[in-house]
């Protein structure tokens, strides 16, 4: 999506109607996360094989990202990222005043849902009292799963958010 952006930020954009929804994101880049996120797409009888290798990966994978920020004094992507999703110009045609609607569960095993938590607060922040930004916690609800289990209730809250939108 930021590749997206800086791409049509070099050119004018009429203003559209538009929203922007997050189901089960953004989520913290954490080893525990890293590995559960890969673990999902190991076949099991070869997971003795790749999990090593996966975590010997996402360590030095940490690492670095520590050495950069630390040492060399560079920005950490993922910061930066988060920063970015928080900002009223997203995309070209964003204000402040696009609508924002973010789908999450206390039971997602990829994207924790506090430190979602606090992104939700810090684009309240950002965006000031013009800005509105909606949330659907679910309970038990595994990760993207929310308009599967739940269809009624995900499918209002979009349809409440579009209606919302003005062109």
């Amino acid at each position: 999506m930021l590749t997206l952006s800086n791409a049509l930020s070099k050119s004018p954009i009429p203003l559209t109607r538009s929203a922007l929804i997050f189901d089960s994101a953004p989520g913290q880049p954490t080893l525990k996360n890293g590995i559960t996120a890969f673990s999902h797409s190991i076949p099991r009888g070869l997971s003795f094989i790749f999990k090593p290798l996966l975590v010997t990966w996402l360590s030095l994978t940490g690492v670095w990202a520590f050495v950069r920020r630390s040492i060399l004094r560079r920005p950490n992507e993922w910061e930066t990222l988060f920063g970015r999703l928080s900002a009223p110009n997203l995309l070209p045609w964003f204000t402040a005043k696009t609508p924002r609607l973010y789908f999450y569960s206390k039971a997602d095993q990829l994207v924790e849902w506090k430190p979602l938590q606090a992104h939700i607060g810090q684009v309240k922040q950002e965006l000031g009292s013009g800005g509105v930004v909606r949330e659907e916690m679910f309970e038990q609800t595994p990760h993207v799963a929310h308009a599967r289990v739940y269809p009624q209730r995900y499918w209002s809250a979009v349809r409440k958010l579009w209606d919302e939108t003005k062109a």
